[in-house]
């Protein structure tokens, strides 16, 4: 809490994993008058419990300096063997 008393959000760290990374690909919009930039990457890892129930909402990923926004997580045909989190990362956000 503040000094207020309003509740403070803040992003904690969940799990440490190692994971293959690619990237899926990128897209320019417009928005507001303004060019922008959307990167997508592809984050798969070992299922664990932790990340099979994170939701888009729930959680984050930081990556080498970098935000990425979790836009789907998938269990494969719910095998239990690896999760695919598709994000995309935050331009102009750092960790």
């Amino acid at each position: 809490m503040d000094v207020v008393g309003n509740d403070i959000t803040q992003w904690v760290d969940v799990i440490r994993c190692r994971a293959q990374i690619s990237g899926v690909g990128g897209k320019e919009y417009y928005a507001a008058s303004a060019q922008q930039a959307e990167n997508d990457v592809t984050f798969i890892v070992r299922y664990c419990k932790v990340l099979a129930d994170i939701t888009p909402q729930s959680a984050r990923i930081v990556y080498d300096g970098k935000i990425y926004k979790i836009s789907h997580v998938d269990d494969y045909m719910q095998t239990h063997e690896s999760i695919k989190i598709r994000t995309v990362v935050q331009i102009g956000e750092t960790y």
